[in-house]
Order: structure tokens, then C-alpha cells, then sequence
């Protein structure tokens, strides 16, 4: 009995789903991915390995033949063996951007050029103007499609976010919001989309449910003493303000956000950070259900806790099959929130540092001139690491910034929704200038912006190529 064309399509696409279940399993092989360019060697150049193979990651799906892909020693253009193409025409999912591929060692290959380096030419701050109505927070942080972006869309939560103090905890969602499946691009396993779902309904501003939860403790003498020591303890795992102002403190403020808790664990970890506390109070207040407070106590824990959850599944791999031995070499986008004791740990109030942390180690490289930048400032082209940051503070008002870096070069961008928090800002752009550039930075672009971050910007300075 003839197979059918059907049959056919699910046999190859059962084996490319083999081939890289296999490739995610194994290590790179040792020595693997030697560029040979010496001035002898044919124009495109070779791979040499010590191994029969090179362990590959597709970047970009093959044109004439030739693919984009990251090897160890970096990004490279390959041309690909014929069976391969064969084998990717009857199965296009085998040739796709993140999948894994074990090559001859022998085919031909040239190294991807670095980036140029982009300058502004202009002054150092532009106004752009305000904001005309509501203009969306970094738009696209997460690409449309994304588990990231459904659960943006689905919990209404901005990535980032500086919460506004004072902000009330929402009542419970009747009814969990539907995960459809135009709202992403890819299936998503059912323990996550439920997980999802129940969190867009359940979930609650962090710094509210924090500031619930130490103002319930407040003057309050007849809690139990382990339900006290848990408010305690989350009272002094915010960070405070001026402790953010060295990288020793922001690393610690990261790692304690709650994002990397099971990971901690997995590794035979205990922290003490976000998560960990939530879950303490949480399981506290269900331990002492007879004190007034602490089915309010309970609500709030529950709610911040799926919070956390939902930061965590948008940082979610998009292509978890890539594993490479070099961390800098892997893609990520994390989402988190750092609560700040604005007035010390002994008072509740709390604001919420906002942050995007991003890797895409396959950004575009920029053209080697330009005359005018007509795309999107607020993501730099060639940089592929990129930090947003989002505050809202009584004293400042909302103030949003994105730091693209790429090698020693940085480019700064804040936004500033007060008149006069943006002229302080410029006011003392020339200390920040100095201070990147004694840390031995290529400051690329420094500028101010008055307003919001508007999802198509304004058009800016000319562009040069130093190279020219």
C-alpha cells in the first residue's frame, strides 16, 4: 500500500524533531568551529574541525543555498549540502531560524562581519515634544506572536512597568481571560497556557499587593510571630534606592526578583528573594486563618505571586531547543520588576522598577552608511543587548529609559513625562557622559526626550559611519 504524501511530511517531520531533541541533548563537540581566513585560503574561506561535525543553530533560513548560522567560534554563512536542501524542501521546519543541525566540517564557509559603529552627528538632546494622548510603553518589547506579548495582552500588564504609587489591588477576575490561538504565533504546551490563564485573572500590581501587605502589619501587636517574621523578612528584601547605583546592587536587586527561583533550586539553592517570601506569607496566612487580616493577607500574596509567575513565563525561552555552552551566544528577553523601600524598611510604601532585559545576538548588522535613521530609535540597530527601564516616582513622575550596548559602545535614551524632571536630566547629561566614558565607554547616543516613548517616533539626527 503506497504511503501518502501526508505520511511522508509527518515521517521527515518526526525525524528533524529527533534530530534536534538529540542536539539540544549533547555538548558541542570539543574543538569544534575553527574559522580558517588566511590570506592563501579560497574568498569564502572554511570550517576545520578536530570532530566529523560542527554543531550549528540556523540564524537564518537558507537563500541559494547558503544559510546563516551560530557556530561556537561565532555567526558564519555556510553553504549548505545538497541532501540537506533536499531534505529541507520536503521538510521546511528542518531549515527553520533556531533549529539545530549537525554539519560536515568540511563545507564552505565565510565569518559574518562585525557591526558598524553608528554616531549621532547632532547635539547631544533634541526635544521631540510631548505626548499626544497615551502612548503605549515600548511598544513591541515583545514581538507579536510571543508568549511574552499574549500575556501582555491577556493581563494588561506593560513590559516594563513602572507602577504609580498608591495604585488599588483590583477585585478577583470572575472568569479567566481565553489564551486563543491567533494570540500567538506557536503552540504553547497546555500546563503553560493554563498557568497563563489562571495568572491574567488572579494577578495584582506588585507594589499594591506589597504595600497591602506591610501596611496590614502596621500597629498591629497580636500577629503571630511567624507570620510577622514573614512580613519582616519581605520588608527588607526590597531594595532601597541608592544601593541600585552601583552593579554590585542591581545584580543583587536582579537575582532577587523572584524570576530565578526555581532555577536557584534546581541547583540546590535556597534564596531568599521575592518569590521565596511570597510563598512564606502566603502559606503563613493560610496557617492562621483566624486573624482579621489575613484572608486580605492572602489575596494580596496570591495575587503578587501570580504576578511573578506571569514575568516569568513571558521570559520564557522562544526557541528552547537552542543550547549552547556559551551563555552570551543564546538569545533571551527577560521581564522582571524590582519593589523599592522608597522611605526605608520600616515604612510600606513601595515603587516598582520596571525592567527588560535583552540578548538577540543575531540583531541586524546597520548598513555600512546611512544617511538618515528612518527606523525605530528606541531598539539601535547592530546593538544586541538592550535594557529597558521603566520608574514612577511622587518626585520624578514616570521616567522610562533604553540602553542599547554593544561591545564598549552604549547608547542612552530617557524619557521624562515632567517638563522639569526632563530639564534636570538634561541638566546633568554631561556628568553622565563623563561617566561613561571614564568607564571606558564609546558613547554612541545621549539624549533626553520630553514624554512617553511613542511606538513610531520622530525622525532624527543623520547617521555616519566612523569607518568612512
Amino acid at each position: 500500500m503506497p504511503i501518502s504524501a501526508i505520511t511522508l511530511a509527518k515521517i521527515q517531520e518526526l525525524k528533524a524533531e529527533s534530530l534536534t531533541a538529540f542536539m539540544s541533548a549533547v555538548e558541542p563537540v570539543e574543538g569544534a568551529a575553527r574559522l580558517n581566513a588566511r590570506a592563501g585560503d579560497t574568498p569564502q574561506g572554511s570550517l576545520q574541525s578536530a570532530a566529523a561535525a560542527i554543531r550549528a543553530v540556523i540564524v537564518t533560513p537558507p537563500e541559494n543555498g547558503v544559510a546563516r548560522v551560530m557556530i561556537a567560534g561565532g555567526l558564519v554563512d555556510v553553504m549548505l549540502p545538497p541532501d540537506l536542501l533536499r531534505q529541507g524542501l520536503a521538510n521546511p521546519a528542518l531549515l527553520r531560524a533556531g533549529a539545530s543541525l549537525a554539519l560536515p566540517a568540511d563545507i564552505p564557509a565565510r565569518p559574518v562581519p562585525g557591526p558598524a559603529t553608528m554616531v549621532n552627528v547632532q547635539a547631544q538632546s533634541q526635544p521631540a515634544g510631548p505626548s499626544v494622548g497615551p502612548a503605549p510603553q515600548f511598544a513591541g518589547a515583545f514581538p507579536h506572536g510571543t508568549l511574552g506579548a499574549a500575556i501582555a495582552r491577556l493581563a494588561g500588564i506593560a513590559f516594563p512597568q513602572g507602577e504609580p504609587a498608591g495604585a488599588a489591588i483590583p477585585a478577583r477576575g470572575k472568569a479567566a481571560p481565553a489564551l486563543r490561538p491567533g494570540l500567538i504565533a506557536r503552540p504553547v504546551l497546555p500546563e503553560i497556557a493554563e498557568a497563563v490563564q489562571r495568572g491574567a485573572a488572579r494577578q495584582i500590581p506588585l507594589g499594591a499587593a506589597i504595600e497591602a501587605l506591610l501596611a496590614a502589619s502596621e500597629g498591629e501587636t497580636s500577629l503571630p510571630p511567624s507570620l510577622a517574621a514573614a512580613l519582616r523578612a519581605l520588608a527588607a528584601g526590597r531594595a532601597l534606592p541608592h544601593a541600585l547605583g552601583h552593579a554590585e546592587g542591581l545584580e543583587r536587586a536582579i537575582r532577587a526578583s523572584g524570576l530565578f527561583l526555581e532555577g536557584a533550586l534546581a541547583r540546590g539553592e535556597a534564596p531568599a528573594d521575592l518569590k521565596s517570601q511570597l510563598l512564606r506569607l502566603r502559606a503563613e496566612a493560610a496557617r492562621n486563618p483566624e486573624h482579621a487580616r489575613a484572608a486580605e493577607m492572602l489575596r494580596a500574596a496570591d495575587g503578587a505571586l501570580e504576578r511573578v509567575k506571569l514575568m516569568q513565563l513571558a521570559s520564557l525561552p522562544e526557541h528552547p531547543e537552542i543550547r549552547l555552552t556559551d551563555e552570551r551566544g543564546a538569545p533571551l528577553r527577560l521581564a522582571l520588576q524590582i519593589p523599592l523601600a522608597t522611605q526605608g524598611h520600616e515604612r510600606p510604601q513601595t515603587a516598582m522598577l520596571g525592567l527588560v532585559i535583552e540578548h538577540n545576538p543575531f540583531a541586524a548588522e546597520p548598513p555600512a552608511y546611512a544617511v538618515e535613521n528612518e527606523g525605530n530609535t528606541e531598539a539601535e540597530e547592530g546593538f544586541p543587548w538592550k535594557i529597558r527601564v521603566a520608574l514612577d516616582l511622587e518626585e520624578t513622575g514616570p521616567v522610562q529609559a533604553e540602553i542599547a550596548l554593544r561591545g564598549q559602545a552604549v547608547a542612552v535614551t530617557l524619557w521624562a513625562e515632567r517638563p522639569a524632571t526632563a530639564g534636570t536630566a538634561r541638566a546633568e547629561i554631561g556628568a553622565l557622559h563623563a561617566a561613561l566614558t571614564d568607564a571606558a565607554f564609546e558613547v554612541t547616543r545621549l539624549d533626553v526626550r520630553d514624554g512617553m516613548p511613542l511606538s513610531r517616533p520622530a525622525r532624527h539626527a543623520p547617521m555616519l559611519d566612523r569607518r568612512t
